[in-house]
């Protein structure tokens, strides 16, 4: 059974910041056409699930007022391209 999930999104920059509060992950795109191509890859690993299961519903625009309101709720921080990937997977630790 696919997971439906709604996103919203803001422009930072040259990017958008794509925030999926259902699974509490934050990940960015270079264009809206990665959108729904960035939220999807970031839900699926963020779940641990197969791509397949993940669908991405609505994508709505995140308000200024919105978006301050979730920076005092719960701080984004700074996002990295590949952030969820790199904490998942572990790539470039040292063992």
């Amino acid at each position: 059974m696919p997971l439906l999930l709604h996103v919203y999104v803001y422009r930072e920059g040259s990017y958008w910041i794509v925030v999926i509060l259902a699974v509490g992950a934050v990940t960015q795109a270079r264009s809206t056409q990665e959108i729904r191509i960035m939220a999807r890859d970031c839900a699926a690993l963020v779940l641990d699930v197969p791509l397949e299961r993940v669908r991405i519903g609505a994508v709505r625009p995140l308000a200024q007022g919105q978006l301050a309101l979730m920076e005092r709720v719960a701080p984004l921080g700074p996002v990295v391209p590949g952030a969820w990937r790199v904490r998942r997977k572990g790539w470039g630790r040292k063992s």
